[in-house]
């Protein structure tokens, strides 16, 4: 698929899936905005590309995250930072 195509929905997620540098997760430390949803949904329905995905995990997360941290999301869920 020619990346000029117009395709519904929101576009930099399905181009990232695309092109094979989509995120291993997207965490959110509030509820997931429909947006985001959708291309998470898409990447997975269409091109086959699955996203782990946390919403509501709080202020405190975004406290203790930093730009460049390593953050491991384990099968339960559990988020390790660091």
């Amino acid at each position: 698929m020619a990346l000029g195509v117009k395709w519904p929905g929101p576009p930099n997620q399905r181009r990232r899936c695309f092109l094979g540098i989509a995120p291993k997760a997207m965490l959110f430390a509030n509820h997931i905005d429909s947006l985001a949803a959708c291309g998470i949904l898409m990447g997975d329905n269409w091109l086959g590309k699955r996203i782990v995905t946390v919403d509501l995990l709080g202020d405190d997360f975004l406290d203790a995250v930093k730009t460049g941290d390593k953050v491991k999301v384990h099968e339960d869920g559990t988020i390790e930072v660091g």
